[in-house]
């Protein structure tokens, strides 16, 4: 029996000893000798405070006789052995009352059993210990790993928590901001479901479908709406993924509160509807030019400024310099190359050519975009039409040009009339004289005939003076309401009637019955006298005219090129020819009284001068193109009457 007895307790991997009444080991079986280093012979007898790390401290010892007086059963202790070498030993204990039988032998007739290492006291304790020093050191790793995660999720920025069975069981402080809520006890062990929104519940469903299909993932973020204790709405962003806490499965959940992003977000879109809205405004878009791609990144605004398709422009740099004008490529490249090289500003005004060849002009500014690490990568800016400035300034230059001819002919005419009234008044008497002369001379006197030759230069100079002062407006004139059609023809006619050379004059009359306020001698004049004009500029072998006659109603923009109109309807008479030209100096001086490109005694200056106070006189405007070797055309404007002749 004895030998079966030992055979178990040696068996045993766990230690196993028996304390007599007296709190001395009687019993050791080896897993006790071989975890605690000491021999059998050190522990039978031994007092059982020589185990414990703490002699002073044995908490076996209160707890035997404890339990020797109640019900025999010893619940577990944890404690801390000493080995003989000294190393200390998490052990775990299990004890229970041990007695002998009735009838047994008594405790002093049991002989110690060296087989057993030590002896059956009659009562005592029999104690099975458990070494826990992995279990110890597996819960430290797991409390310090919680301690970890508590740590991470209590500082962390964004809300974390925990649910098991649809229920919190865990908040770190950024959650309880977020529901509003100051203690954790206000939440744990409530229903998730309460502080969803409404509009919430579908989503969150398929969520949690997604959670249940895909073990140990985590879904995607997703924009919700939760609700606070106050029942207030915050909107989130959330991702959750399964988790095991305190030994129950759930579900992490993090949150971001995104209010404030979204409101963030709001105020940026209203910003840029602003911003558009501005450039709009203003005509303006914007455009970016990415230098490591070589890539040009223009809105739909700059598209429309520069004239460009936005679904077949890819950003090319041959696209955007191909719509350039030729004469301005190399001033933007040179902008651009200074801008990235320096850093300063980009300012360059340049024009482009559309598909329908006009010509636009247009303004960019724009600043160097650096990384971080301070290499260029992009310039950006803005651009916006200036055409209508750039016209403005040519139609401001060309008025002033206008206004100071207006003046300079204004002051000649003034000067010219005063001339001629007092010349006009010495000729008077000069032939005055001469034909009082005549009158005391005899028909066959020799001095009859120098008096005669007075009076014919008297008269040729009197038609001089009315030329003069028809230029000045101050000669007498016949205005009345005529149509202009038969009076240009019948002029026509005329000149080809005198015509010498092969000349081809070419009729063009687009208005029949276009009525004007003019004297029609006068107005029949003038045009022979520009006629005349053209005919001597051209080679009479092969020499051409062009007259034509059109009706046309002035806008704003066409007043604005053609000083001293008014809108309305207006009648436009054109005399071009393809003769030698004229350059800018001969063309500013053209209608200056006495100026002629004639040799001396073939002409008088007068003609053009005369047909530029006739026409201001009736209220019209005429205007000369002309270029060396390219021809003249003179564009005459009169106020049109609004019925039909």
């Amino acid at each position: 029996m004895i030998h079966y007895f030992q055979t178990i307790l040696n068996s045993m991997t766990d230690p196993l000893f028996v304390l007599g009444a007296d709190a001395k080991i009687s019993l050791a079986n080896k897993a006790t000798v071989k975890l605690l280093g000491y021999s059998p012979s050190e522990l039978i007898g031994r007092d059982v405070s020589l185990l414990f790390a703490d002699p002073k401290n044995v908490p076996l010892k209160d707890e035997l006789f404890l339990r020797f007086q109640q019900d025999g059963l010893l619940r577990q202790f944890e404690a801390t052995w000493k080995t003989k070498d000294g190393d200390t030993i998490p052990v775990l204990l299990s004890c229970s009352v041990i007695e002998a039988a009735a009838g047994s032998p008594p405790v002093d007739d049991l002989t110690p059993s060296a087989k057993l290492g030590g002896f059956l006291p009659r009562r005592g304790l029999v104690c099975v210990a458990k070494d826990i020093t992995e279990w110890k050191s597996a819960q430290a790793l797991l409390s310090e790993s919680e301690e970890r995660f508590r740590m991470i999720f209590d500082m962390a920025p964004d809300a974390i928590y925990m649910k098991s069975g649809g229920n919190f069981t865990y908040l770190n402080p950024a959650a309880l901001k977020l529901f509003g809520a100051s203690r954790p006890e206000e939440l744990i062990g409530k229903s998730m479901w309460d502080f969803f929104h409404p509009d919430s519940f579908e989503t969150i469903r398929e969520r949690v479908k997604q959670l249940q299909s895909m073990p140990g993932g985590a879904v995607p973020f997703s924009e919700q709406k939760y609700l606070r204790l106050d029942g207030t709405t915050v909107e989130v962003e959330t991702t959750a993924a399964p988790v095991r806490f305190q030994g129950q499965q759930g579900v992490v959940v993090f949150i971001r509160d995104i209010t404030e992003r979204r409101k963030m977000i709001a105020e940026m879109l209203s910003d840029k509807v602003k911003l558009d809205l501005a450039l709009k405004s203003s005509g303006m878009g914007v455009w970016s030019y990415e230098l490591r791609k070589n890539l040009r990144i223009f809105d739909a605004q700059v598209c429309r400024i520069l004239g460009i398709d936005p679904e077949s422009f890819h950003g090319s740099a041959e696209e955007f310099i191909n719509i350039v004008h030729p004469q301005d490529r190399e001033s933007i490249q040179s902008a651009l190359q200074q801008t990235i090289a320096s850093g300063q500003s980009y300012a360059v005004e340049y024009r482009v050519v559309w598909p329908d060849q006009s010509v636009h002009y247009i303004c960019a500014r724009g600043q160097l975009v650096r990384d971080a690490s301070g290499q260029p990568v992009k310039v950006k800016g803005v651009i916006w039409d200036v055409t209508e400035r750039k016209q403005a300034e040519e139609d401001k230059e060309n008025l002033q040009q206008q206004f100071f001819q207006a003046q300079k002919m204004e002051s000649i005419g003034t000067l010219a009339s005063g001339v001629a009234h007092n010349f006009n008044n010495i000729l008077g008497s000069i032939r005055g004289c001469a034909e009082m002369a005549l009158d005391d001379v005899a028909p066959s006197s020799r001095t009859r005939r120098d008096l005669e030759r007075i009076v014919q230069g008297v008269e040729s100079a009197q038609k001089l003076t009315e030329q003069i002062l028809s230029f000045s407006r101050s000669a007498k004139q016949e205005i009345r309401d005529v149509a202009i059609r038969p009076i240009i023809k019948n002029a026509v006619e005329m000149f080809r009637a005198s015509l010498k050379g092969a000349v081809e004059i070419r009729e063009s009359f687009n208005s029949e019955n276009a009525v004007v306020s003019v004297d029609p001698n006068q107005m029949q004049h003038m045009i022979l006298n520009i006629l005349t004009n053209s005919y001597q500029a051209i080679d009479k072998a092969g020499g051409v005219i062009e007259v034509g006659l059109s009706r046309m109603n002035m806008d704003a923009r066409a007043i604005a090129r053609i000083a001293a109109l008014k809108t309305g309807e207006w009648v436009e008479l054109t005399i071009k020819d393809n003769g030698c030209g004229m350059d800018s100096a001969t063309k500013e001086r053209i209608f200056e009284p006495f100026f002629t490109t004639k040799e001396l005694g073939q002409g008088t200056g007068l003609g053009l001068s005369l047909v530029y106070g006739v026409i201001t006189g009736y209220g019209g405007k005429i205007i000369v193109e002309s270029f060396p070797l390219q021809g003249t055309t003179f564009h005459i404007f009169l106020p049109c009457k609004n019925y039909p002749l």
